[in-house]
């Protein structure tokens, strides 16, 4: 595990900072949101390399963090559509996979990523107060936050290592997380809290499992009904 802890945040810190030798970084930051087309990456608007997406005027390929952020950019990632590389929000923009692949996704700077389908061939890394939040889709890499940033991961039937979780933190510091997803899709993947780098704390960013909105209300209703009976058993022995 020290060895991956140690190669998943060098490669993290490098993914976030610089940029990869040889490799293209297309940067999206025109503070608009779909429809508007070159906010919709689709099989018309696909990219080889690595899309960061953030707000008017920052570039972080020039200079990280941005000093002066404007409006935050909207970009989706549809059927069809692809980004060879990665696909960053940074600086509050927000990103949405419905769709297509990637090859790895991340959040930074109070941004946030919402997968709701396709597939993500790496990692999974928000950072920076940042959030993800997945119902759908596959993830074929680790799930990584570091100790300031969110995954919410909404579906049922959560295990970890095999042995069935409740909804809520996972307390684990790292394992592997089966379930389905809301969409129906399954899920098969290692996590690693706070980049697999310290202990879990109040401060360390938690992956959170969440039942599906079809679920919740019968989630409710059990943990209400199992209340109940309790009280009227401690009330009987009365």
């Amino acid at each position: 595990m020290k060895i991956l802890a140690t190669g998943l945040m060098t490669a993290i810190a490098f993914w976030i900072a610089t940029i990869p030798a040889g490799a293209e970084i297309i940067v999206i930051n025109n503070g608009l949101a779909p429809p508007n087309p070159a906010n919709v990456i689709d099989a018309d608007n696909s990219f080889p390399d690595t899309v960061y997406v953030q707000n008017v005027g920052c570039d972080v390929t020039v200079a990280y963090p941005c000093e002066a952020p404007g409006s935050p950019t909207s970009v989706e990632l549809v059927d069809g559509g692809s980004v060879g590389g990665g696909l960053s929000a940074f600086e509050s923009s927000t990103v949405t996979i419905s769709g297509g692949s990637v090859g790895f996704f991340g959040a930074n700077d109070s941004s946030t990523v919402t997968m709701r389908g396709g597939s993500v061939a790496g990692a999974v890394t928000p950072s920076g107060h940042s959030s993800v939040v997945i119902t759908g889709g596959s993830v074929g890499g680790i799930i990584a936050p570091d100790e300031s940033s969110t995954v919410t991961i909404v579906g049922t039937g959560f295990a970890v290592d095999g042995v069935p979780v409740d909804f809520g933190p996972i307390l684990a510091k790292s394992g592997t997380l089966t379930g389905t997803l809301e969409s129906g899709e399954p899920i098969d993947t290692v996590f690693c809290h706070a980049y697999c780098g310290g202990p879990i704390s109040a401060t360390t960013g938690l992956i959170t499992l969440v039942p599906e909105p079809e679920a919740a209300p019968l989630f409710s209703a059990a943990a209400l009904s199992l209340a109940a009976l309790r009280t009227a058993k401690r009330q009987s022995k009365r």
